[in-house]
C-alpha cells in the first residue's frame, strides 16, 4: 500500500463516482425515453 498517492486516489475516486452517476443517469433517461416512445408507438398502432 502506498500512502503518498492517497489524496490523489481520493480525488480520482470522487471523479469516478461522479462519472458513474452521470452514466447511470444517462442510461436511466435513455431507457425511460425509449419505453415512453415504444408505448406511444404501440398505442398509436393499436388505435389504427
Amino acid at each position: 500500500m502506498n500512502n503518498t498517492s492517497n489524496n490523489l486516489d481520493e480525488n480520482s475516486k470522487a471523479a469516478k463516482i461522479n462519472n458513474t452517476m452521470r452514466i447511470v443517469w444517462i442510461i436511466l433517461i435513455t431507457v425511460f425515453a425509449a419505453v415512453i416512445l415504444w408505448r406511444v408507438y404501440e398505442w398509436s398502432n393499436g388505435q389504427g
